[in-house]
């Protein structure tokens, strides 16, 4: 079944900042990590991985499906929770795909 309209707008609109969230989560734990190493025991260069921000982004917009109650609604609307996650992961999959094109 599709998805009404306002629903997919704000399912879209919370996967960007769970997106967000995701990305500076991860580059906040790269910089900590830098700093607790002293910069002697960490690689040159380290980068975030584009599949693990994805799946990490996919796992925020579930638990806050679950945190806002909607799950429920979902399925009383006939939408499987499912294709739910994966309409809020979709700007994190646009946005990773992005930045790994712009960096090639």
């Amino acid at each position: 079944m599709r998805l009404p309209t306002l629903l997919l707008k704000t399912l879209l609109l919370r996967g960007v900042a769970v997106w967000l969230f995701a990305r500076l989560a991860a580059l906040m734990v790269i910089a900590v990590a830098q700093a607790m190493a002293g910069g002697t025991g960490t690689p040159y260069d380290i980068e975030v991985n584009p599949v693990s921000t994805i799946l990490v982004a996919a796992a925020v917009v579930l638990a806050d499906l679950y945190r806002r109650k909607e799950i429920m609604l979902l399925n009383n609307l006939g939408i499987a929770t499912g294709y739910a996650v994966f309409v809020g992961s979709i700007p994190s999959v646009l946005f990773e795909g992005l930045l790994v094109a712009m960096a090639t």
